[in-house]
């Protein structure tokens, strides 16, 4: 048969429900979702002509087996996670010393690493406020695609000036980067913060804005109504008046 891995999604648990029996199937769907189950009901229900093949069961348990026993995706790990693992088999304190190592000589390396953790704009902003001396400096000791993410928020002419110092730099020692650095990201957490009160305050500004618009509306339409009423008050009014000046007068009758 074909590739029984190219079977995805409802159709593949599908097939392999209907390859168990029921007892067991009915135990596995209980495991579930509900939104899922409705999905892999219609399935069993409308089946993968190419399951029906010989080998079809046998490939698919292949399939299976091969994805609950092949290696895991590997993703880096974060201080916490280590610190939590490595505490485990040496102790907590040894752990904690080993870790601050590590964050010590990833800092020596890239003395700017916390600053890739913030939102390009919010770096272009505090940068915007530093020489293009220091804007380079920092720049290149991130990674590139950070760099020129900043870069784009930068401006034109700013930025061919921060990457033509970029160019030319030399780079100045441990003792010079790291107060930079702290200054960073000191300045950095403040803006986050203010950002963070600017967004809140624009919320509240729209909400103010609709609120407004609906009331003035509101407004504009009570004062159309009670105009509206008037014209016609003083219409009714006039037709009232005209009726009486063309009755005859009850001397002349």
């Amino acid at each position: 048969m074909s590739d029984p891995g190219a079977i995805q999604g409802p159709q593949r648990v599908a097939a392999f429900l209907l390859s168990l029996e029921p007892e067991v199937a009915t135990t596995v769907l209980k495991t579930l979702g509900e939104d899922l189950v409705a999905k892999v009901a219609q399935a069993m229900v409308e089946l993968d002509p190419r399951l029906s093949e010989d080998d079809a069961v046998h490939g698919l348990y292949r399939a299976i087996a091969l994805e609950l026993n092949g290696p895991r995706r590997l993703a880096s790990c974060d201080p916490t996670s280590l610190e939590a693992m490595l505490g485990r088999a040496f102790g907590g304190q040894k752990a904690r010393q080993v870790v601050q190592d590590i964050q010590k000589r990833r800092l020596e390396a890239r003395p700017f690493l916390k600053v890739e953790g913030h939102p390009p704009v919010l770096v272009a902003r505090v940068l915007g406020e530093e020489s293009p001396a220091v804007a380079a400096l920092v720049l290149s000791y991130v990674a590139p695609e950070a760099a020129a993410a900043v870069l784009d928020e930068l401006g034109k002419e700013r930025a061919l000036e921060v990457v033509r110092r970029m160019a030319t730099l030399s780079p100045p020692g441990l003792r010079i980067l790291r107060p930079i650095a702290e200054s960073l990201e000191e300045r950095l957490a403040l803006a986050a913060v203010d950002a963070s009160r600017e967004t809140a305050s624009d919320r509240l500004k729209s909400v103010a804005d609709v609120l407004n618009r609906a009331l003035r509306r509101s407004s504009a339409g009570r004062s159309s109504r009670s105009r509206a009423r008037m014209r016609r008050s003083r219409a009714s009014c006039a037709s009232t008046c005209s009726r009486r000046r063309t009755w005859p007068s009850s001397t002349s009758a």
